[in-house]
């Protein structure tokens, strides 16, 4: 019981973490670099659902 409540004391020092994802779509531990990424056309895109 003592190791859980130590346990839970370091686990509140660490704060809030975060993950991330970059423009290959992997996680990090830092943000995307903005000039990676990819503008798509929304036009170009067809959406369409096969008939059986």
């Amino acid at each position: 019981m003592a190791a859980r409540k130590t346990k839970s004391k370091d686990s509140d020092k660490k704060g809030n973490q975060f993950a991330f994802v970059d423009h290959n779509g992997n996680l990090t531990d830092t943000p995307p670099d903005s000039s990676l990424k990819v503008e798509v056309d929304i036009e170009g895109s067809e959406i369409s659902v096969p008939r059986i």
